[in-house]
């Protein structure tokens, strides 16, 4: 009796190893995509002066998403101009593959898409220029970087 339970055992182990190790076999698709957020951080403006902002991104198998929020304004409402750009690591420099343009306000978070990025690998990027009134800089900021 020992021996047969001792043969049933091994018998279901090797059947439960089998099926595990099928369930986990890789079919060549990617099965993890990055997703993440910069930290907050402040955009100056004249008369608001805490307005925080947040980029997040995220990704497919063949587009990057984006999103820029801004934190609720004590006064009223504060629509702030940027100019979003795609980056890709280089050995000396990076490199903008796709740039967006719109505005953010803490009423109408910025969504915008990045298509067809295709080059797994790389090292990646979202630079946000945040532009005043009078069209002048008033702070540039990145997405955390990540590999695509």
């Amino acid at each position: 009796m020992k021996k047969l339970f001792k043969k049933f055992s091994m018998v279901l182990a090797a059947v439960i190893l089998g099926l595990s190790s099928f369930a986990f076999m890789d079919n060549g698709k990617a099965h993890a995509y990055y997703a993440g957020c910069s930290k907050r951080f402040h955009v100056p403006n004249g008369w608001q002066p805490n307005l925080y902002h947040t980029i997040c991104v995220s990704e497919d198998a063949s587009n990057v998403y984006v999103t820029i929020q801004q934190d609720k304004a004590y006064y009223a409402e504060v629509r702030i101009n940027w100019k979003m750009e795609l980056q890709r690591a280089t050995k000396d420099a990076w490199i903008t593959v796709g740039t967006r343009y719109g505005w953010v306000s803490h009423l109408s978070p910025s969504h915008r898409t990045f298509t067809n990025v295709l080059r797994p690998g790389e090292h990646m990027r979202v630079l946000v220029t945040f532009y005043h009134e009078d069209g002048s800089i008033a702070k540039i900021a990145s997405s955390p970087i990540w590999i695509r």
